[in-house]
């Protein structure tokens, strides 16, 4: 019989409940395996979850196997490792997780940001009255990231750009873990340093694009703009975090 929660471990304020959302990690690397997954139960001397959703990474989910196990909560992100006890159900949709001992704060932001130097393209939203074969018309720049979240990153610019303005993104990183490419971006600021101009930019959701762009300039943009929705912004947090686990493990933050 499901009980309403868990003893709660050191580092975290209340318990895991019943139906709470958590991230798992399984492996380590590029080839670390990502999965959404719900708490189904607890039951003694585990925690069932069931049905955990592949986001993306070639390690699967499987008996003895180490994870680490994330929970996001409104104060602070949490983690704790844990150990695959047993599978359950045909195809192994049911899994028993060993229950946590103690949490480790991560981070108080909403969205993990770690250091990352890529390759990244960007043009100025502008409107010219015609936007029939506009994408054939944007002036692309050749840039770079300085770091990135789940939320935007801070990238190199040509020139100063004002608060609030739109941006399209092509990202290399995104693509390297198999997201939309092209994104649009809104300017939250930009500040030079060094002869030269820094961006930070937040990344529109799908559903956010309506409040910003007419249908069609909406229509006129690049189709993956449309695709870049809650999930797959999920799915860039839980690549963002796995990169600043594996950066604490090598000592390098």
């Amino acid at each position: 019989m499901a009980t309403a929660a868990i003893t709660t471990p050191m580092g975290m304020s209340k318990p895991l409940r019943v139906w709470e959302r958590i991230e798992l990690q399984v492996g380590d690397g590029p080839e670390a395996g990502h999965y959404l997954a719900r708490i189904q139960d607890f039951i003694n001397g585990g925690i069932v979850i069931t049905d955990p959703e592949f986001l993306s990474g070639s390690s699967l989910m499987r008996e003895n196997m180490s994870v680490a196990v994330i929970v996001r909560r409104d104060d602070a992100m949490y983690q704790f490792t844990s150990t695959i006890k047993k599978t359950l159900g045909r195809g192994s949709r049911q899994f028993i997780l060993s229950p946590p001992r103690h949490f480790e704060r991560v981070q108080r932001r909403m969205f993990v940001r770690v250091d990352l130097e890529s390759a990244l393209w960007y043009a100025r939203i502008v409107p010219l009255g015609d936007w029939q074969n506009y994408d054939d018309r944007l002036a692309w720049h050749r840039s770079q990231t300085y770091d990135i979240s789940g939320g935007g990153t801070l990238f190199r610019a040509v020139d100063e750009m004002p608060t609030g303005e739109l941006v399209l993104l092509k990202m290399e990183y995104l693509k390297d873990i198999s997201l939309p490419e092209t994104v649009v971006a809104q300017v939250h600021r930009c500040v030079s340093i060094e002869r030269e101009w820094r961006c930070g930019v937040q990344f529109v959701l799908a559903d956010a694009l309506p409040a910003r762009l007419e249908p069609n300039e909406i229509a006129a943009l690049p189709a993956s703009i449309r695709r870049f929705d809650r999930n797959a912004q999920n799915r860039l947090s839980t690549a963002v975090f796995a990169r600043q686990v594996e950066l604490r493990k090598k000592g390098l933050l």
